[in-house]
C-alpha cells in the first residue's frame, strides 16, 4: 500500500470517528454527582444579552446568551429568565474551552403547552437534537455524554414561552484529546514526512 493510500485511509478514519456524537437525553431528575449553577457571585454579568453563572463547587463560569433579548440571572432558586418573562431560546456554554459538559439538567418552567427543542453539540463537531412535549409548570430535562464524548455547548428553542430555567445543574470535566484527534495528528505527521521526502 502506498503512502497516499495510507494517508487517505487514516483521513477517512479520523473524519468518521469525529462525526459521531454519543449524547443521550432524559426527562425527570436523573443527574448524579452534580454541582448547582449559581447567579449570585460578585463580578458575574447578571443581566443583558449575556448572563454568567458559576459552579457551586468548581467555580466554573457558565455563559447564557442568544436569547434574542436581554436575560437576567438571579440567585436563591438560581434562575435565568427573559426580561419580559417570555424566554423562547438560549445557548448555554462554558467560558473555558478546556472544559466541557458531561451532564446537564435544567427545570424548564413553561407558561403553557408546547414543544421544546434541545440540541447538544459535541466537542467532536457533531450534534444531537431532541424535541420534548412540555406542559405548563416545571419540566425537568437533562442530557449525558458517554465518554469519550463531551458536550461542548447546548442550544434550545421553545414554541411556548418559558417563565425561567431553574435548578440548573451540571457535571463538567477537562477535555482530553480523543483517539480521532491522535489519528488526525498522525495524518499531519505523515504528510509532513512525505513532503520532506520529496
Amino acid at each position: 500500500m502506498g503512502t497516499k493510500t495510507t494517508l487517505s485511509i487514516l483521513t477517512v478514519l479520523a473524519v468518521t470517528a469525529s462525526a459521531q456524537a454519543d449524547i443521550l437525553f432524559w426527562t425527570g431528575n436523573q443527574i448524579t454527582g452534580f454541582e448547582n449553577i449559581l447567579f449570585n457571585n460578585p463580578g458575574l454579568t447578571l443581566n443583558g444579552p449575556l448572563v454568567q453563572g458559576i459552579g457551586s463547587t468548581s467555580s466554573t463560569i457558565v455563559e447564557f446568551f442568544d436569547a434574542g433579548e436581554n436575560i437576567v440571572g438571579t440567585g436563591g432558586a438560581a434562575t435565568i429568565s427573559a426580561i419580559d418573562g417570555d424566554l423562547r431560546a438560549l445557548t448555554i456554554d462554558l467560558q473555558s474551552s478546556l472544559l466541557a459538559f458531561v451532564q446537564y439538567q435544567s427545570t424548564f418552567r413553561s407558561l403553557g403547552r408546547g414543544v421544546l427543542s434541545i440540541t447538544a453539540h459535541s466537542t467532536k463537531g457533531s450534534s444531537v437534537s431532541q424535541d420534548f412535549n412540555i406542559t405548563s409548570g416545571n419540566n425537568q430535562i437533562g442530557m449525558i455524554a458517554n465518554m469519550p464524548d463531551w458536550i461542548d455547548y447546548i442550544e434550545f428553542t421553545s414554541t411556548v414561552g418559558l417563565e425561567d430555567l431553574r435548578q440548573n445543574r451540571m457535571v463538567v470535566e477537562q477535555v482530553v484529546p480523543e483517539p480521532a484527534s491522535f489519528v488526525a495528528i498522525g495524518v499531519g505527521v505523515l504528510l509532513l514526512a512525505a513532503r520532506r521526502r520529496k
